[in-house]
């Protein structure tokens, strides 16, 4: 069988809620208009499936804090040949949202633990 892997990070947004020591990446405060708008974000996605990107990564900043984020998962989902992934502090995410990611989403948790400025929590 020939297998292809494919990878795509894609970095959909540079703000972020959080300061984390370990980032070492400067981000925009969430008071930044967004950079990328949805269309260049769709029109990019729909490239990178049309060309075989099967493992589909989103990352930021903090990607869940876009206005727009559950139309840009609802971009990629509709393919069941790719595997999408969010990289994300989880600090905005309750049960609610949970259940509207989890179906087509693999959630990772970044641990912030100590190199926080949040008091050492975790989210």
């Amino acid at each position: 069988m020939d297998y292809k892997f494919r990878w795509l990070d894609f970095k959909i947004t540079n703000r972020c809620n959080n300061n984390c020591v370990y980032c070492g990446v400067e981000n925009d405060p969430l008071s930044t208009p967004e950079k990328l708008p949805f269309n260049v974000i769709k029109n990019t996605l729909i490239d990178a499936m049309e060309e075989d990107f099967n493992y589909i990564c989103f990352l930021g900043g903090e990607p869940s804090i876009r206005d727009d984020i559950t139309d840009i998962i609802n971009v990629v989902s509709k393919n069941p040949k790719v595997h999408l992934r969010l990289i994300t502090n989880l600090k905005i995410f309750n049960e609610d949202t949970l259940r509207k990611f989890v179906r087509n989403l693999v959630i990772r948790k970044v641990l912030s633990s100590s190199n926080t400025t949040n008091n050492g929590e975790d989210y």
